[in-house]
């Protein structure tokens, strides 16, 4: 099953968060597996990031976060941190 890329507003309607392209959530079938976030300013600029918050990950095997230029690269990275952790466990996306 791909991928899904939805905004965290429309996921989480009573969070009240304002509905955007900054702060978005991926979903694999109905399961959120994981967000994208636009972070503005700072010392680091604009930039995203991406993590995996539906299972505990262990660092070594693996990243489970990070920080990318686009929204694009973030997408890839968490796909590439999904499938490469869904290879270890034996499992597939349903």
């Amino acid at each position: 099953m791909p991928l899904r890329l939805r905004r965290a507003a429309d996921q989480y309607p009573r969070a009240d968060w304002e509905p955007n392209n900054n702060n978005l959530v991926i979903a694999c079938g109905e399961t959120v597996i994981g967000s994208l976030k636009r972070q503005t300013g700072g010392t680091f600029g604009d930039r995203w990031s991406w993590s995996i918050t539906c299972v505990l990950t262990d660092p070594d095997e693996g990243p489970n976060i990070g920080w990318t230029a686009t929204r694009e690269e973030a997408q890839q990275h968490l796909a590439e941190a999904w499938r490469a952790w869904l290879a270890k466990t034996g499992l597939r996306e349903a």
